[in-house]
């Protein structure tokens, strides 16, 4: 008879227990959630690694989806019971964590395949001979990434001695050689019991639920030897430290990084509110001066602690165009390490403090968003680390962010891209951590309101939704009551104006949304965002040529006032002169630094085929065009005339819009009071576009792209289908079956399980919304070498699918897959209130989705692989590439 699990504490309404064997287990339930979230993390990552073992813990984690006995194919299993799953490793932890529709069965069957996974792994020399090129894959990507390389070797300059020195991704040789005994080793040390903590958060039975993971979990046994310890302290830095990076494209970067002390020390609440004070737009000192002032930077940040050990502050900044970097460098780090030219002011405490105290509010009413984050506390000493810090950042006082500051952010602490000797060590001594636990015993639960289970099928939400139109403004308004956590409401408003022909050159309506966080004609940019801080919400306005869409979340207390503030920005924003020209600064830059960038130069090369097989040019809206095109087209905008398309344009005259959640009193009555006092009767009525098919003729178009260590590929092919013809759920399951879903299709398990070619492929059935033009799309991303291997075994997969037909077993494994993913879309407040307006807009009700639904019921093997034939052409593919073929040519397969 084992020994039952010991209640340790409860903490946020956080049930910690501890098994026999060591293992700890983190129970969060959320009565309102209608999804489950388990999380297994293992106090083991890169800065476990020996010499010559550079990335092994990220490998081993890729090794571990491989197989265990009762499970075979693990990414096959999860798919089949609709799990979104993943794994990641850092520096201090690798974790495994899935979610899914709440479910029992599910729950049981994730929690003994996570008990085999920690000791009955298939780990073995041909899955790692496979897997070991998918990883490189990996590795090389980030090498595309100039702002990851300059990261990494800014790491290696940083640590001397420390293994955060060292990239989790690992080096090449290392992953490439690493023999699959020392593998083995490895995981027979660090994955075991008291190495791990399972988090469990969402919809389930706490009591059932600790009962099968000991039933599962309780029997497993310790290693005899202890758990490997690392023991390494880096010692204090005694002068600047300078890394330089060249890689072609991208765009300048400056990174400024100081020796912090690890996640569990006071400091780091000071450290954690410095970085937001230092940048923060609009009020942020850093942003001020360099941003919005002197304008040497089109962008600056700063902010990081430690995290088991000690870590990095980081002050980064990206020039202005045409700003060379060493006009900015020195009057950054004099700002920085002297507080030059700025100021760390008592509004600017206080005003981080409150949305730092805002941000965690909003954080315990997401127990799946703050089950991620406790495992990071968890690898970082203790789950409660994440409490803790609240506490003390609540304590701060001014001077406390001034100490921190004048003691970590100094020349001598500092690693750039420069080295210059002092003349004094100047050397700053980094506190070490004796007892991670001090403190967290304090802490104490805070009261928020739990929330009601929302059953997420269409027929359910059918019987609680009430469709309305609101009596002056005329607008359909959607409303679904339920009891949330935190009392949280989310909402939803769409509307719509104009023609498409007549509207899609007006490039300056792009600016508009860009430009609403600048604040009003009565409030100013900090006075807006203050004000949102106070109401304890948010809001959000995307817009286009035709339209805007604004989404808005809040507590229900302030939550009508919430609104009234979003209509207010929307209705009158101040749109000044100096954003825009930064915004238009911006986006010309970012416009110049792709023209290195695999994928925009793929896209450049096809565009022309397209627009000529569609018989249009420059003017017409199906026009693609080219990286000069949208260049001009932003240069030739003026602020005039983004004030004059929002003073003519922007209105309510034809929308809908849509709440979730505990709605307050007064609600409909000051939406429609907003909306009927911004009608522009006079404007042109929205027409909707619809789009035809056109044939597009095959072609392969290859780019050359220097220094880049990963092509991009991608096959495109247009299918004349609208979204409501009967094939195009069979076509939506033949595609989970060719690419869809996770690693459980045909592509990923011949190129990257079998072939070990890339580290991901995907396949894309989409349709229009009006019209019936669709198309079907695979993307992956390999070595420049295996470009052509890749795509022979595209070719024969697809061949294979069209000849064998799609299974019974697979088309079994989609549609439960395809039912789930639907029904797990409809169980977050947050995605609620867009899908009743898509309803609403075309006057439907919860009832079309049942119907779509109950047609992926009865979809039969007959119909898929009818239409599969029909419609996929394997000789139709317009196939496009980037990569460096002249470094590293592709081989012949």
């Amino acid at each position: 008879m084992l020994p039952a699990p010991v209640a340790v504490r409860e903490l946020e309404g956080i049930l910690e227990f501890r098994l026999a064997n060591g293992l700890q287990v983190l129970l969060f339930p959320d009565p309102s959630a209608t999804t489950t979230f388990l999380n297994l993390v293992y106090r083991v990552g890169s800065r476990h690694e020996g010499a010559g073992e550079a990335g092994m813990a990220h490998l081993l984690e890729h090794l571990l989806f491989k197989g265990v006995p009762s499970v075979a194919d693990i990414p096959k299993a999860m798919n089949e019971r609709g799990v979104r799953f993943n794994a990641t490793t850092s520096t201090d932890r690798t974790n495994y964590f899935s979610s899914f529709n709440a479910s029992a069965d599910t729950l049981d069957f994730l929690l003994q395949l996570e008990s085999e996974r920690m000791q009955q792994s298939r780990v073995e020399a041909d899955d790692l001979a496979k897997e070991m090129p998918v990883v490189r894959n990996e590795l090389e990507q980030g090498e595309n990434n100039p702002g990851q390389l300059l990261r990494q070797r800014l790491l290696a300059a940083a640590y001397r001695f420390h293994p955060y020195g060292r990239p989790t991704i690992g080096t090449r040789s290392d992953v490439e050689n690493v023999p699959i005994e020392a593998l083995r080793r490895f995981y027979q040390a660090h994955y075991r019991p008291d190495n791990a903590t399972l988090i469990i958060a969402g919809a389930f039975d706490p009591a059932a639920t600790l009962a099968r993971v000991q039933q599962r979990f309780g029997s497993l046994k310790n290693p005899s030897s202890s758990k490997p310890l690392t023991y390494t302290i880096e010692p204090p830095q005694d002068g600047e430290r300078s890394v330089v990076v060249r890689r072609v494209g991208g765009q300048p970067l400056l990174v400024a990084a100081y020796h912090v002390p690890a996640f569990a020390h006071p400091d780091c609440a000071a450290l954690n509110l410095l970085g937001q004070m230092l940048s923060q737009p609009p009020s942020g000192p850093l942003h001020q001066r360099f941003v919005e002032k002197d304008k040497l930077a089109a962008a600056v940040g700063a902010g990081g602690c430690g995290s088991h050990d000690a870590g990095l502050f980081n002050v980064f900044a990206v020039p202005a165009a045409g700003v060379p970097m060493a006009r900015l460098e020195g009057p950054l780090l004099a700002a920085v390490e002297q507080r030059e030219g700025i100021e760390i002011s008592q509004e600017q405490f206080k005003r981080m403090q409150e949305q730092f105290a805002l941000g965690y509010s909003q954080l315990l009413k997401r127990p799946q968003a703050l089950a991620g984050l406790l495992s990071e506390a968890v690898a970082a000493g203790d789950w409660r680390l994440v409490f803790k810090l609240r506490r003390e950042v609540e304590a701060l006082k001014l001077e406390d962010v001034q100490r921190v500051a004048q003691h970590y952010l100094r020349a001598n602490n500092r690693t750039l891209a420069r080295y210059e000797p002092s003349k004094e060590s100047g050397a700053v001594d980094i506190p070490q951590v004796a007892d991670r636990s001090a403190g967290l015993d304090e802490l104490r639960t805070q009261a928020i309101s739990l929330g009601e289970q929302l059953d997420p099928s269409p027929l359910a939400l059918q019987a609680r939704t009430q469709w309305h139109t609101l009596p002056k403004s005329g607008l359909k308004f959607s409303l679904l009551p339920k009891q949330s956590r935190g009392d949280q409401v989310v909402g939803e408003l769409n509307l719509r104006w104009g023609e498409r022909d007549a509207l899609h050159a007006a490039h300056e309506a792009g600016f508009i949304a860009r430009l609403l966080q600048e604040g009003t004609e009565t409030l100013s940019r900090q006075q807006f965002i203050d004000a949102s801080v106070r109401l304890k919400g948010g809001f959000n306005v995307s817009a286009g040529p035709r339209g805007l869409t604004l989404r808005i979340e809040g507590e229900r207390e302030g939550f009508v006032d919430l609104l009234r503030l979003a209509f207010q920005v929307m209705k009158a924003p101040r749109l000044p002169a100096d954003a825009f020209e930064r915004a238009k600064r911006d986006t010309l830059k970012a416009l110049h630094d792709s023209r290195t960038d695999p994928q925009t130069l793929r896209q450049e090369a096809v565009r022309a085929h397209y627009n000529q097989a569609r018989g249009v040019g420059p003017g017409h809206p199906d026009y693609q065009p080219s990286l000069d095109d949208r260049i001009g087209w932003i240069q030739g905008v003026n602020l005039d005339a983004v004030r004059a398309f929002h003073a003519k344009w922007w209105s309510a005259n034809e929308g809908e819009a849509a709440f979730v959640g505990p709605l307050p009193d007064g609600l409909a009555e000051a939406l429609d009071h907003e909306l009927a006092s911004w009608k522009k009767p006079g404007l042109p009525a929205y027409q909707r576009h619809i789009s035809r098919h056109q044939p597009v003729p095959p072609a392969t178009f290859h780019v050359q792209v220097a220094d880049k260590a990963s092509a991009v590929l991608r096959l495109r092919q247009q299918v004349q289908l609208d979204s409501e013809h009967p094939d195009a759920v069979a076509l939506a399951l033949a595609n989970h079956v060719l690419g869809g879903g996770s690693m459980a299709n045909r592509l990923s398990q011949k190129l990257r399980v079998d072939g070990g070619l890339t580290y991901g492929i995907a396949s894309n059935f989409s349709t229009s919304s009006d019209g019936d033009d669709a198309s079907w799309t695979i993307d992956t991303s390999v070595a420049p070498e295996n470009r052509d291997k890749a795509l022979a075994l595209i070719d024969a997969t697809v061949r294979d699918l069209l000849r064998e037909g799609v299974s019974e077993a697979e088309l079994n494994a989609a549609r439960n897959a395809l039912l789930q993913d639907r029904r797990l879309g409809r169980s977050g407040d947050g995605a609620l209130p867009g899908r009743l307006n898509a309803l609403a807009e075309r006057g439907r009700d919860w009832t079309y989705p049942e119907s779509w639904d109950q047609r992926y019921r009865e979809a039969t093997l007959e119909q898929v692989n009818h239409a599969l034939r029909r419609y996929l052409k394997p000789e139709a593919w317009v196939i496009s590439s980037a990569g460096d073929y002249a470094k590293k040519p592709p081989i012949k397969p």
